[in-house]
């Protein structure tokens, strides 16, 4: 017999009486809490190996279980008994089991007058702490998630930054940023490198603009009219001024109205809005973390003008789980555009109607 789980006749009255719990669902947890432990996977392994001399899937309190280190290292993929004892010993320190030594430090159970005594491991301790386990597995999870959405949005900064001309010869700086990304980086290095990358495109944001507004200065007399409303835009009221009502025939909207219907931009951005201009660059930093390309952007930009490609990027951003190629899109929006046959106030009206 290798497993005995005993039922005290009489009880300390302080003793709290633990409900069962599924012994793998706490091994399962403590395998993503281990470092928190202290422990290695190796231990993990003589763990795995003593719960299942434990015939049931849950554990309940005083659960004893005695096999040899033969046995048990067996079990534990042939273990050698000095790497064995090693972390059994990491596992009583972890306050995870604790030993119950019989008078020769044999493991068996005794035949008694009241019933069997074992001599072993005692894994109740697991139990005790399951609460704990659970709680710590939780935040490791959670911050492994945070940690790789913050990784690839440094990714996709890194990757707009590199394609824009002012930083195609800076290949010695980008390898650098490159080789960073290679180590396993904390959540404040990685956000710390997310805030320079950030700054560095933010400085591209003008010399686009500009850029933009040359490329739209053509014969075109569609173009002409679209940056001519673009200049009304511009010179409108910031957005701390009083909300005006959202009218469906209106060809011009207000910042007040874009930045109410769109309020997805300060989850990626935080930063404060108070003219067209924060827009427009909040929205050009937030396109290359949506997977649109510096390119596509600028072509948005150069049909829509810059206010008309912010507000379809922010718009798009409201329905972002919807958009399988936030970049294809905002290229097939753009060659409407050019055509005169987009505009992006239809898009506010279906916000509008989606919040009524």
């Amino acid at each position: 017999m290798q497993t005995y789980t005993s039922t005290p006749q009489r009880r300390r009255p302080e003793t709290v009486v633990q409900s069962p719990e599924n012994k793998w669902r706490i091994l399962r947890d403590l395998t993503a809490a281990r470092k928190s432990f202290g422990l290695s996977d190796r231990a993990l392994t003589v763990l795995s190996a003593l719960l299942s001399f434990h015939r049931s899937d849950d554990l309940t309190a005083e659960t004893v279980v005695f096999p040899s280190n033969r046995v048990l290292g067996d079990r534990a993929n042939g273990m050698p008994e000095s790497t064995l004892r090693r972390h059994l010993s990491a596992l009583v320190e972890a306050g995870l089991i604790t030993r119950r030594d019989s008078p020769n430090r044999k493991r068996y159970a005794r035949h008694t007058e009241s019933g069997l005594m074992p001599f072993g491991f005692d894994l109740s301790p697991l139990l005790h702490q399951r609460d704990v386990i659970a709680a710590e597995a939780d935040r490791i999870l959670k911050e492994d998630a945070r940690r790789k959405v913050l990784r690839e949005t440094v990714m996709v900064t890194l990757q707009a930054l590199a394609a824009h001309p002012a930083y195609a010869s800076d290949c010695a700086g980008l390898n650098a940023i490159r080789q960073r990304l290679r180590r396993k980086l904390d959540i404040d290095a990685l956000a710390m490198l997310l805030a320079d990358l950030r700054a560095a495109l933010a400085t591209l944001t003008p010399a686009a603009t500009a850029e933009t507004q040359d490329l739209s200065g053509n014969d075109s007399q569609n173009e002409r009219h679209i940056q001519d409303s673009d200049k009304s835009l511009i010179e409108s009221e910031p957005v701390e001024s009083e909300p005006e009502t959202i009218a469906p025939k209106t060809s011009q909207p207000s910042l007040t109205m874009v930045t109410t219907l769109c309020t997805e931009l300060a989850v990626y951005d935080p930063s404060p809005i108070r003219r067209w201009e924060d827009f427009i660059e909040k929205a050009a930093r937030i396109a290359p973390m949506m997977g649109i390309s510096v390119d596509t952007w600028r072509q948005a930009c150069a049909t829509m003008t810059a206010s008309g490609a912010s507000i379809t990027v922010a718009a798009m951003l409201q329905k972002f789980s919807r958009i399988r190629n936030p970049g294809g899109y905002l290229r097939s929006l753009a060659r409407k555009a050019a055509g005169n046959g987009f505009s992006p106030m239809p898009m506010l009206h279906a916000l509008a109607r989606g919040a009524s």
